[in-house]
């Protein structure tokens, strides 16, 4: 598949091997804080509700599931040809919003807009940004990263800042975060590779970063000071989401290898965990505080939900 944009860069990796199995896949230090963890029940019951997508391999594959506050749910799948696929449940139903010609496509959060970043890759292997919003596709221009090759990890916020995992000249993973003509590009002190998930409308990025024993490890990042996410008896997490009022949910592998989730709400961490799964992964938090991932049922098939909260906030 050409590009359209025209890309001419060398390969980097492709998008699924930056996916969650990957980030469960020091330095001059401004400021590392831990945050301590409350083993305790998530605050508020949720209702789930199980969301899949038609075509999706319930049997071999994990999806990733994505919600914005006026309920628009798109969803990352692996079909039962094999290949990724992208698709939003529209008041008609389930509609496919693969990239044309694209070997795989990746949707991420959706905004309060409805603009949804595609991360999609063609036989190049290479990772190319586009936004969908009603049906209509936007392909992001090369000049937004200049000076370093696009690597995957998109997101959009509100203020229409993009949020990117990008590669510089000596192939250190960095974050940018802005546009073409306004934003920075950062890296967690001493990490070769920092993995950005997204940045919230108040200038929050949450990702996870590769420390010095070659794990992952959530943070977040306010423009000046990078907090780690410590959740006691993992041995990796990762960050994957924040709303307006500060809440985090992300995933975690335990001692065993299993996933779970977590969240961090008002300054007490918890594990999240869909009732009767294996496993669970979390991938979106709301302002709305409805919840998205992706869990494992016990006859091991994987399906999307979305958790709403009882009686709101």
């Amino acid at each position: 598949m050409k590009n359209p944009n025209g890309q001419t860069q060398m390969p980097k990796a492709r998008l699924q091997d930056f996916g969650p199995a990957m980030l469960m896949v020091a330095g001059l230090l401004v400021l590392t804080t831990a945050v301590p963890r409350a083993l305790a029940a998530p605050q508020q019951n949720y209702v789930f509700k199980t969301m899949d997508a038609p075509g999706k391999d319930l049997a071999n594959s994990y999806q990733q599931t994505y919600v914005n506050d006026s309920g628009l749910t798109v969803q990352q799948y692996v079909g039962t040809d094999g290949f990724q696929h992208a698709a939003a449940l529209l008041s008609s139903g389930w509609t496919l919003i693969d990239v044309p010609g694209a070997d795989g496509t990746f949707p991420r959060y959706p905004n309060s807009q409805g603009q949804v970043p595609l991360v999609y890759w063609g036989s190049d292997g290479i990772n190319h940004p586009a936004i969908w919003q009603r049906g209509q596709l936007a392909f992001i221009p090369d000049q937004m990263f200049a000076g370093y090759v696009f690597g995957g990890g998109l997101a959009i916020n509100d203020r229409g800042q993009i949020t990117a995992f990008v590669f510089d000249s000596a192939e250190t993973g960095l974050t940018f975060v802005g546009d073409s003509r306004h934003h920075t590009v950062f890296g967690y002190p001493g990490s070769g590779f920092t993995f950005p998930l997204v940045t919230s409308n108040s200038g929050i990025t949450v990702g996870a970063y590769l420390d010095s024993d070659g794990l992952f490890q959530a943070f977040s990042y306010d423009g000046t000071h990078f907090t780690t996410i410590v959740v006691p008896g993992a041995q990796q997490a990762q960050a994957n989401d924040i709303n307006s009022e500060g809440d985090i949910v992300g995933i975690y592998i335990d001692s065993s290898g299993n996933f779970s989730g977590f969240q961090l709400q008002r300054g007490h961490l918890t594990d999240f965990d869909v009732p009767h799964s294996l496993q669970t992964l979390l991938f979106m938090v709301t302002d709305n505080h409805k919840i998205t991932g992706t869990y494992q049922a016990l006859d091991g098939s994987w399906h999307g939900f979305v958790a709403t909260p009882v009686g709101g906030k």
